[in-house]
């Protein structure tokens, strides 16, 4: 099955940081893109977190989201 994204994006507007994540997204994948996640999220005012594209899922990747999500607040 071929991907259709790139398994992690991040684009920044307007102080709006759109992070998108596809395919699996589990221990492995959620250590290789964790600093550049957090990197990519210093100085955004807004945080739009996409995951429409993850196959998978475990307690690292869900950590990632939520480790994302929760500097928002």
């Amino acid at each position: 099955m071929a991907m259709s994204a790139a398994p992690f994006r991040a684009e920044m507007t307007q102080g709006r940081l759109h992070l998108c994540f596809a395919g699996p997204l589990r221990a492995t994948e959620a250590a290789q893109r964790w600093r550049e996640a957090h990197r990519a999220r210093r100085g955004a005012q807004q945080v739009t977190l996409d995951a429409r594209e993850v196959t998978a899922l475990d307690a690292a990747g869900a950590a990632l989201l939520v480790s994302l999500a929760g500097e928002q607040a």
